[in-house]
Parts: structure tokens; C-alpha cells; sequence
């Protein structure tokens, strides 16, 4: 993991190491996407909570995307949205630890 060295305020002979970019880029976004007085409206900020967690899963973090999903349920608007069946879908995909890819079940599906 390459670390950026902090110039400014540095002591001589002393090192002083940020975190990586990426890890400041990620928590950026993650704050973004909780800030309630940012810009996005709450669909798209759901829509892109579910987004991440459909990465976390993909990427075999479970006990993330399980956490991300049950927060995302209890978001305002989900609950009755077409975005409740995905996030239910996914959380089932999490119980049973699948990473795959899967299509949209259509509520037809999901009752057999």
C-alpha cells in the first residue's frame, strides 16, 4: 500500500504518512451518501446504497452488505418501493453467501 508523505508542517528527519488516497476518496463518498443535507434525494442516495451493497456482496463482503441492506430497509421510502423486492433479494443472496450475479426477480418469480 503506497502512502502519500504529508509536506506540509513536515519536521525535518521526521516522516509523517497520510492514508492512502483511495481510503480519503472512500470515506468521502461514504459520508456523502449519509449526509441527509447533501444534494442527492433519498431515491438516489437508497439507490446507491444498494448499489454498494450489491458490490460488498459481490466482492464476498457479507457482513457489510448484510448490515448496508438491513439499514437500507429501514430508510424512508424503501419500504413499499420497487427497491424493497431487490433489497430483499439481495439480503437473501447474503444469508446464503452466493456472489454471483443474478437477474431482477419479477414478483411472479418470487412466489415460487
Amino acid at each position: 500500500m503506497r502512502l502519500k508523505s504529508l509536506a506540509a508542517g513536515q519536521v525535518p528527519g521526521q516522516r509523517l504518512r497520510a492514508l492512502p488516497a483511495r481510503v480519503l476518496r472512500r470515506r468521502g463518498r461514504q459520508a456523502h451518501l449519509a449526509d441527509a443535507s447533501s444534494e442527492l434525494t433519498a431515491e438516489t442516495r437508497a439507490s446507491y446504497q444498494q448499489i454498494a451493497g450489491e458490490l460488498e456482496r459481490r466482492l464476498g463482503r457479507f457482513e457489510e452488505a448484510a448490515r448496508r441492506f438491513d439499514a437500507l430497509l429501514q430508510s424512508p421510502g424503501v419500504i413499499g418501493s420497487e427497491l424493497e423486492a431487490l433489497v430483499r433479494q439481495e439480503i437473501a443472496l447474503v444469508a446464503a453467501r452466493d456472489s454471483g450475479t443474478h437477474a431482477i426477480q419479477t414478483p411472479d418469480e418470487a412466489a415460487e
